[in-house]
């Protein structure tokens, strides 16, 4: 059971919120659960109820969720892989198949930890902070890539493209930045598609895949459609396994 907000867009690209009640308020003021500081003091409430996360727009202005406008004091469903609009920040409701609202596991808090600067350690060129999000579909995802390999005989034959998953998964993490955009949104993109593959999960797998296909497409310098070799393989891997879902 995970359910996680993410800035997609907009002043707090990168921030991620894990979802661990069923109400909660997202805005400007520091007493927010979420303070995304560009937006209004209150600028949304969001709820879980029977199974499905529900907003309340409390700004001024209209929201949009999934190309639906959500006027002041309105409400409206917001489903998980939705992206919610608003002022310039997009945020995007991701679950791993049970959006159910849970604790944040310990672990999360202790490799975070980890990280901190301890007294008395240089504070020149820190290493980059690893996200929320980056950290559970590392480590989450993974569990639940084992999960699922164990459980679907037929994928679990698969160990080729397995091992060309996993090799890309590294070579991704190894060689591209942990503050470059494209690998917040990437590796967990490829894990989540992968994942839904292994489970026989065709509509979300060849989803994800295809956004990370568009993740990639928007990288090419519209000049010379330029890759660089790791994205270049990451391209046809996702294309490959598109083709093969598709013929399925």
């Amino acid at each position: 059971m995970t359910a996680i907000l993410r800035a997609t867009a907009g002043p707090s690209t990168g921030s991620e919120f894990w979802i661990s009640e069923e109400v909660f308020r997202v805005g400007g003021d520091a007493a927010s659960d979420w303070r995304l500081q560009e937006l209004e003091p209150h600028a949304l409430t969001v709820q879980f109820r029977q199974g499905r996360y529900a907003v309340i727009n409390r700004g001024s202005v209209p929201l949009e969720i999934d190309g639906i406008e959500v006027p002041p004091g309105r409400s409206a469903a917001w489903a998980v892989d939705g992206e919610l609009h608003i002022g310039p920040t997009t945020l995007w409701l991701w679950s791993d198949g049970d959006p159910t609202p849970s604790a944040r596991p310990h672990f999360l808090e202790e490799v975070e930890d980890e990280e901190e600067v301890q007294p008395g350690e240089a504070a020149t060129a820190p290493a980059p902070r690893r996200s929320l999000v980056g950290l559970t579909l590392a480590l989450g995802a993974s569990l639940a890539f084992v999960w699922a390999t164990s459980r679907s005989p037929e994928a679990s034959g698969d160990s080729s493209i397995d091992q060309q998953f996993e090799a890309m998964v590294l070579r991704i993490q190894d060689t591209i930045s942990a503050d470059d955009p494209l690998m917040g949104s990437l590796r967990p993109t490829l894990q989540e598609a992968r994942v839904s593959e292994i489970r026989q999960q065709s509509a979300t797998a060849l989803s994800r895949y295809r956004a990370a296909r568009d993740l990639l497409l928007a990288r090419q310098l519209p000049e010379t459609g330029y890759l660089t070799e790791v994205e270049h393989k990451t391209a046809a891997f996702v294309e490959s396994r598109i083709l093969a879902i598709e013929k399925r």
